[in-house]
């Protein structure tokens, strides 16, 4: 049984040598490392591993804590509170928008917060569709931007149009229940250091509207970068950025 057991895990531990010794440099690299597979295979092996894993394991990312996720859905929860809806009316008045909104860690996009139905009355809801939309814009915020880069969904969809240098980018990138998404509400987060930490995505009422509250969850991880093209539409600003000025605090 123990001969079973080394003679498979032998194997394994070739089949990668074999996929890693394709980056080998020379047959020093090469026998240095068959060496050391027969002297520690068990180091060896889990050195490999770590190697195969995937995005966001490979790298010590910089990512969203939950102090920040904790300030983000406040942030957002304040916007909602802030923004008149564009499409719902009750007895033909407008009234406050409900959103479903994504908070994405950059290190764990799969593991995101949701935060579904915020703002929402009593016998009503945002859109059950708006779930997945808010996702995909998060996930094209992050998926696009980088430390260096700063995209947001708008600026995809921007790219993507006629004309653009992204053509078809909204088919690309499908996921369970999202993909790429090609219009404005999803922002990417950034730390203090500057460094892209996640991103967020809102949707649910017109994208003037998404984005206004997109850009309230935002606050204090605005990009420290010039935004890319059609990063918000025009005349769109931040619904909390008035109530936190100096000169309003000082009213």
């Amino acid at each position: 049984m123990a001969f079973t057991v080394y003679t498979v895990f032998m194997a394994v531990l070739g089949v990668l040598l074999a996929q890693k010794c394709d980056q080998c440099s020379d047959a020093g690299d090469q026998a240095s490392l068959l060496q050391s597979s027969f002297s520690q295979p068990h180091k060896v092996l889990k050195h490999l591993l770590k190697r195969r894993r995937g995005y966001g394991m490979t790298f010590d990312l910089p990512t969203l804590s939950q102090a920040d996720i904790d300030t983000i859905t406040q942030n957002c929860k304040a916007g909602v509170d802030q923004v008149m809806s564009g499409l719902r009316t009750v007895d033909g008045q407008p009234v406050k928008v409900v959103m479903q909104i994504v908070i994405m860690p950059r290190a764990t996009p799969n593991k995101f917060v949701a935060l579904w139905d915020v703002g929402a009355r009593e016998h009503d809801s945002a859109f059950l569709g708006s779930r997945d939309i808010a996702r995909a814009k998060a996930y094209t915020a992050l998926a696009f931007s980088s430390n260096e880069n700063s995209l947001s969904s708008g600026s995809i969809g921007f790219l993507a149009n006629d004309g653009g240098v992204l053509p078809g980018i909204e088919s690309t990138n499908r996921q369970t229940g999202a993909g790429v998404a090609t219009f404005g509400g999803g922002f990417p987060l950034y730390n203090q250091e500057g460094k892209l930490i996640g991103a967020v995505g809102v949707s649910g009422d017109g994208v003037g509207q998404d984005e206004q509250v997109a850009l309230a969850c935002s606050m204090g991880y605005e990009t420290p970068l010039t935004p890319g093209p059609n990063y918000t539409q025009p005349g769109v600003m931040n619904p909390l950025a008035a109530m936190y000025s100096p000169s309003a605090s000082s009213n």
